[in-house]
C-alpha cells in the first residue's frame, strides 16, 4: 500500500478558462476513465484508476492561495493506493448499480522535479515536487474543467514545492484578473457531489 501526503490547490470550471496552447503547448494529453464513488464526504474522495482502488482524505484546509490575480483554496490531503486483482474487478454495469460514476479525464500536465540543488521539469511522476494540470472532465454527457497544483513528497516540504512551481508558471504564463478565482476553488470530492 502507498500513502502519500499532498498538497493541492484545484479550481473547477463550466468552460475552458484559458487556451490549451498558451500553458500546455507541445504537451500531449493523457486519457483515462476514473470511476469515483459517490455520494462523498467534501473531505473524503474514493476512486478506481487504472486497476488501483485510491482513498483520499483531507488532512486540513490551509487557507488561502494567493499569488498576483490568483487566488485559491490550499487543502492537505493523504493518498492511500492499493492494487485489484486483474481478474476480479467489478464490472461496469455493477459500478454503475451501485452509485460509482465514470469520469472521462483528458490531461495536459506540467511536472517538476524539486531536489536540493533547484527544480527542472519532467516528463513522469515525481516523489518530491509539484504538477501543474489543466484537465477536461467528461461526465453524463456533459463537459467541464479543472485546473490544478499538487505538491507531492516531504510533508513539511510542500509549500515550498507548490510556492516555487507556482511563482515559475506564473512567471511565464500572466493570468488575467478572475481567471482563477477563490469561488472555483474546491476539491474533487466537493465538487463531484453535483453529480448525486
Amino acid at each position: 500500500m502507498n500513502i502519500q501526503p499532498t498538497l493541492e490547490v484545484r479550481w473547477f470550471f463550466d468552460e475552458l478558462p484559458f487556451a490549451i496552447e498558451r500553458l500546455f503547448g507541445g504537451i500531449i494529453a493523457q486519457e483515462r476513465i476514473d470511476w469515483y464513488a459517490l455520494p462523498c464526504h467534501e473531505g473524503c474522495g474514493i476512486k478506481l484508476r487504472e486497476g488501483r482502488l485510491e482513498t483520499k482524505l483531507r488532512q486540513q484546509s490551509e487557507g488561502e492561495f494567493s499569488l498576483g490575480s490568483v487566488v485559491g483554496a490550499m487543502e492537505s490531503w493523504f493518498k492511500w493506493s492499493v492494487p485489484m486483482p486483474s481478474d476480479n474487478m467489478p464490472t461496469t454495469s455493477l459500478l454503475k448499480g451501485t452509485g460509482w460514476v465514470p469520469v472521462h479525464k483528458r490531461r495536459w500536465i506540467r511536472r517538476y522535479a524539486v531536489t536540493s540543488e533547484g527544480h527542472m521539469e519532467v516528463m513522469n511522476r515525481v516523489a518530491s515536487g509539484c504538477a501543474f494540470e489543466l484537465t477536461q472532465l467528461e461526465v453524463y454527457g456533459q463537459t467541464f474543467y479543472t485546473v490544478g497544483y499538487e505538491a507531492v513528497g516531504r510533508e513539511d516540504a510542500l509549500r515550498q514545492y507548490l510556492d516555487l512551481v507556482a511563482n515559475e508558471i506564473h512567471a511565464k504564463y500572466e493570468f488575467a484578473s478572475g481567471q482563477l478565482p477563490l469561488e472555483n476553488s474546491y476539491g474533487y470530492p466537493f465538487w463531484l457531489n453535483r453529480f448525486t
